[in-house]
Protein backbone atom coordinates (compact mmCIF):
# COMPACT_ATOMS: atom_id res chain seq x y z
CA UNK A 1 0.00 0.00 0.00
CA UNK A 2 1.25 3.88 -0.58
CA UNK A 3 0.04 6.87 -0.80
CA UNK A 4 2.38 7.87 -3.82
CA UNK A 5 0.74 7.50 -7.41
CA UNK A 6 3.88 8.70 -8.88
CA UNK A 7 5.69 5.71 -8.05
CA UNK A 8 3.62 3.32 -9.92
CA UNK A 9 4.55 1.75 -13.71
CA UNK A 10 1.16 1.02 -14.38
CA UNK A 11 -2.47 1.19 -12.55
CA UNK A 12 -5.79 0.40 -13.46
CA UNK A 13 -9.04 1.14 -11.67
CA UNK A 14 -9.98 -0.77 -8.76
CA UNK A 15 -12.52 -3.48 -8.80
CA UNK A 16 -14.23 -3.66 -5.34
CA UNK A 17 -12.06 -4.27 -2.69
CA UNK A 18 -13.28 -3.51 0.71
CA UNK A 19 -12.68 -0.71 2.80
CA UNK A 20 -8.95 -0.55 4.49
CA UNK A 21 -8.96 -0.18 7.87
CA UNK A 22 -6.62 1.93 9.56
CA UNK A 23 -5.44 1.97 13.60
CA UNK A 24 -7.32 4.69 14.32
CA UNK A 25 -10.54 3.24 13.70
CA UNK A 26 -11.24 5.10 10.21
CA UNK A 27 -11.33 3.00 6.70
CA UNK A 28 -10.32 3.92 3.43
CA UNK A 29 -11.31 3.29 -0.06
CA UNK A 30 -8.23 1.79 -2.30
CA UNK A 31 -7.85 4.54 -5.27
CA UNK A 32 -6.40 2.64 -7.81
CA UNK A 33 -4.06 -1.22 -8.09
CA UNK A 34 -0.80 -1.04 -9.90
CA UNK A 35 2.28 -2.43 -10.22
CA UNK A 36 5.34 -0.73 -8.78
CA UNK A 37 8.79 -1.75 -10.20
CA UNK A 38 12.34 -0.41 -9.41
CA UNK A 39 15.90 -2.23 -10.64
CA UNK A 40 15.90 -4.51 -7.96
CA UNK A 41 11.97 -5.55 -7.30
CA UNK A 42 8.73 -5.40 -9.35
CA UNK A 43 5.22 -5.54 -6.80
CA UNK A 44 2.14 -6.23 -8.46
CA UNK A 45 -1.44 -5.47 -7.16
CA UNK A 46 -0.26 -2.76 -5.02
CA UNK A 47 -3.21 -0.62 -3.37
CA UNK A 48 -3.13 3.36 -3.83
CA UNK A 49 -4.38 4.75 -0.85
CA UNK A 50 -4.08 8.93 -0.84
CA UNK A 51 -4.46 9.11 3.02
CA UNK A 52 -1.83 6.84 3.76
CA UNK A 53 1.30 8.96 5.21
CA UNK A 54 3.82 5.82 4.46
CA UNK A 55 4.55 2.77 2.79
CA UNK A 56 3.33 -0.05 3.45
CA UNK A 57 4.83 -4.03 2.54
CA UNK A 58 3.63 -7.13 3.42
CA UNK A 59 6.75 -9.14 4.28
CA UNK A 60 4.31 -12.25 3.95
CA UNK A 61 3.99 -11.36 0.57
CA UNK A 62 7.61 -10.50 -0.23
CA UNK A 63 8.12 -14.33 0.96
CA UNK A 64 5.94 -15.58 -1.69
CA UNK A 65 8.12 -13.75 -4.23
CA UNK A 66 11.15 -15.57 -3.10
CA UNK A 67 12.57 -12.65 -1.62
Amino acid sequence: MTFDSTIFSSTSPSSYVPPIHTVDGSHSAVSHIGQISTSTVSLSNVYHIPILKLHLISIGQLCELGL
